[in-house]
Protein backbone atom coordinates (compact mmCIF):
# COMPACT_ATOMS: atom_id res chain seq x y z
CA UNK A 1 0.00 0.00 0.00
CA UNK A 2 2.84 2.36 0.82
CA UNK A 3 4.34 1.86 -2.64
CA UNK A 4 1.01 2.71 -4.25
CA UNK A 5 0.71 5.92 -2.22
CA UNK A 6 4.27 6.89 -3.06
CA UNK A 7 3.64 6.17 -6.74
CA UNK A 8 0.54 8.38 -6.72
CA UNK A 9 2.24 11.36 -5.10
CA UNK A 10 5.78 11.10 -6.51
CA UNK A 11 5.09 9.85 -10.04
CA UNK A 12 1.47 10.41 -11.06
CA UNK A 13 0.75 13.79 -9.44
CA UNK A 14 0.59 16.62 -11.98
CA UNK A 15 -1.75 19.47 -12.87
CA UNK A 16 -3.69 17.22 -15.23
CA UNK A 17 -4.03 14.29 -12.83
CA UNK A 18 -4.63 16.01 -9.50
CA UNK A 19 -8.36 15.20 -9.50
CA UNK A 20 -7.70 11.52 -10.17
CA UNK A 21 -5.04 11.38 -7.47
CA UNK A 22 -7.43 13.02 -5.00
CA UNK A 23 -10.15 10.48 -5.78
CA UNK A 24 -7.75 7.58 -5.36
CA UNK A 25 -6.37 8.94 -2.08
CA UNK A 26 -9.89 9.48 -0.76
CA UNK A 27 -10.77 5.88 -1.64
CA UNK A 28 -7.99 4.50 0.54
CA UNK A 29 -8.86 2.86 3.85
CA UNK A 30 -8.33 5.81 6.21
CA UNK A 31 -9.11 3.62 9.23
CA UNK A 32 -5.99 1.55 8.64
CA UNK A 33 -3.07 2.94 10.70
CA UNK A 34 -0.57 1.79 8.06
CA UNK A 35 -2.33 3.86 5.39
CA UNK A 36 -2.49 6.90 7.69
CA UNK A 37 1.19 6.60 8.54
CA UNK A 38 2.16 6.21 4.87
CA UNK A 39 0.09 9.22 3.84
CA UNK A 40 1.52 11.29 6.68
CA UNK A 41 5.07 10.38 5.66
CA UNK A 42 4.46 11.33 2.03
CA UNK A 43 2.60 14.57 2.78
CA UNK A 44 5.19 15.83 5.27
CA UNK A 45 8.26 15.38 3.09
CA UNK A 46 7.86 17.94 0.30
CA UNK A 47 11.54 17.72 -0.65
CA UNK A 48 10.98 14.25 -2.10
CA UNK A 49 8.66 15.43 -4.86
CA UNK A 50 9.40 17.74 -7.77
CA UNK A 51 9.77 21.33 -6.65
CA UNK A 52 7.07 22.43 -9.09
CA UNK A 53 4.62 19.94 -7.56
CA UNK A 54 4.84 21.28 -4.02
CA UNK A 55 1.86 23.54 -4.69
CA UNK A 56 -0.10 20.49 -5.88
CA UNK A 57 0.76 18.68 -2.66
CA UNK A 58 -0.60 21.66 -0.71
CA UNK A 59 -3.72 21.61 -2.88
CA UNK A 60 -4.23 17.92 -2.12
CA UNK A 61 -3.80 18.64 1.59
CA UNK A 62 -6.42 21.36 1.32
CA UNK A 63 -8.85 19.07 -0.51
CA UNK A 64 -8.32 16.29 2.01
CA UNK A 65 -8.82 18.54 5.04
CA UNK A 66 -12.54 18.77 4.25
CA UNK A 67 -12.86 15.03 4.76
CA UNK A 68 -10.04 14.37 7.24
CA UNK A 69 -9.33 17.54 9.26
CA UNK A 70 -7.10 15.76 11.79
CA UNK A 71 -4.83 14.67 8.95
CA UNK A 72 -4.38 18.23 7.70
CA UNK A 73 -3.63 19.44 11.22
CA UNK A 74 -0.99 16.75 11.70
CA UNK A 75 0.62 17.65 8.35
CA UNK A 76 0.83 21.35 9.26
CA UNK A 77 2.15 20.48 12.71
CA UNK A 78 4.90 18.29 11.25
CA UNK A 79 5.87 20.94 8.69
CA UNK A 80 6.26 23.51 11.47
CA UNK A 81 8.26 21.02 13.53
CA UNK A 82 10.58 20.39 10.56
CA UNK A 83 11.15 24.12 10.17
CA UNK A 84 11.94 24.49 13.87
CA UNK A 85 14.29 21.50 13.77
CA UNK A 86 16.05 23.03 10.78
CA UNK A 87 16.61 26.22 12.77
CA UNK A 88 17.99 24.30 15.73
CA UNK A 89 20.33 22.02 13.82
CA UNK A 90 21.34 24.30 10.91
CA UNK A 91 22.96 21.49 8.90
CA UNK A 92 24.25 22.61 5.52
CA UNK A 93 23.36 19.34 3.77
CA UNK A 94 19.68 19.81 4.61
CA UNK A 95 19.30 23.26 3.05
CA UNK A 96 17.44 21.96 0.00
CA UNK A 97 14.97 20.20 2.28
CA UNK A 98 14.55 23.38 4.29
CA UNK A 99 13.77 25.42 1.16
CA UNK A 100 11.17 22.86 0.01
CA UNK A 101 9.58 22.83 3.45
CA UNK A 102 9.43 26.62 3.52
CA UNK A 103 7.80 26.69 0.07
CA UNK A 104 5.32 24.09 1.29
CA UNK A 105 4.41 26.26 4.27
CA UNK A 106 3.86 29.21 1.92
CA UNK A 107 1.65 27.08 -0.31
CA UNK A 108 -0.32 25.85 2.70
CA UNK A 109 -0.91 29.52 3.52
CA UNK A 110 -2.18 30.18 0.00
CA UNK A 111 -4.73 27.37 0.43
CA UNK A 112 -5.71 28.78 3.86
CA UNK A 113 -4.52 25.82 5.88
CA UNK A 114 -2.36 28.12 8.00
CA UNK A 115 -3.08 31.69 9.00
CA UNK A 116 -1.03 34.79 8.41
CA UNK A 117 -0.11 35.03 12.10
CA UNK A 118 1.58 31.62 11.86
CA UNK A 119 3.50 32.72 8.76
CA UNK A 120 4.65 35.90 10.48
CA UNK A 121 5.63 33.96 13.60
CA UNK A 122 7.70 31.66 11.41
CA UNK A 123 9.36 34.65 9.75
CA UNK A 124 10.08 36.12 13.17
CA UNK A 125 11.65 32.83 14.25
CA UNK A 126 13.81 32.81 11.13
CA UNK A 127 15.10 36.27 11.93
CA UNK A 128 15.59 35.94 15.68
CA UNK A 129 16.12 32.26 16.55
CA UNK A 130 19.51 31.56 18.09
CA UNK A 131 21.01 35.04 17.89
CA UNK A 132 21.25 35.54 21.63
CA UNK A 133 23.36 32.43 22.11
CA UNK A 134 25.84 33.16 19.34
CA UNK A 135 26.55 36.59 17.88
CA UNK A 136 28.25 35.04 14.83
CA UNK A 137 25.92 35.72 11.92
CA UNK A 138 27.94 33.62 9.49
CA UNK A 139 26.11 30.55 10.74
CA UNK A 140 22.78 32.09 9.74
CA UNK A 141 23.59 33.21 6.21
CA UNK A 142 21.02 30.79 4.77
CA UNK A 143 18.10 32.30 6.69
CA UNK A 144 17.49 35.20 4.27
CA UNK A 145 16.98 32.59 1.55
CA UNK A 146 14.41 30.78 3.68
CA UNK A 147 12.65 34.01 4.56
CA UNK A 148 12.51 35.16 0.96
CA UNK A 149 11.17 31.74 -0.12
CA UNK A 150 8.32 32.03 2.35
CA UNK A 151 7.60 35.62 1.36
CA UNK A 152 7.63 34.82 -2.36
CA UNK A 153 5.11 32.04 -1.78
CA UNK A 154 3.01 34.30 0.43
CA UNK A 155 3.16 37.29 -1.94
CA UNK A 156 2.10 35.19 -4.90
CA UNK A 157 -1.53 35.75 -3.97
CA UNK A 158 -1.27 39.54 -3.87
CA UNK A 159 -1.25 41.88 -6.83
CA UNK A 160 1.92 43.54 -5.56
CA UNK A 161 4.04 40.42 -6.04
CA UNK A 162 7.04 42.11 -7.62
CA UNK A 163 7.08 44.98 -5.13
CA UNK A 164 6.90 42.56 -2.21
CA UNK A 165 9.63 40.36 -3.68
CA UNK A 166 11.96 43.29 -4.40
CA UNK A 167 11.36 44.93 -1.02
CA UNK A 168 11.95 41.75 0.94
CA UNK A 169 15.03 40.84 -1.10
CA UNK A 170 16.54 44.23 -0.27
CA UNK A 171 15.67 43.72 3.39
CA UNK A 172 17.08 40.19 3.51
CA UNK A 173 20.41 41.11 1.94
CA UNK A 174 20.87 44.26 3.99
CA UNK A 175 20.48 42.39 7.29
Amino acid sequence: MELFIRHLIFDVLSKRTIDKVLKLVRKLDWDDPLVQRSLHKVFTKPWKIRYSNISLLAMLTYDLQRYHPAFAISVVDQVLEDIRRGLEQNIYNLNQQRIATMKYLGELYIYRLVGSSLVFDTLWSLVTFGHRQSPSYSRYIFRPHLSSQLMVSRCRVSSAYLICQMTFSEFAWSA
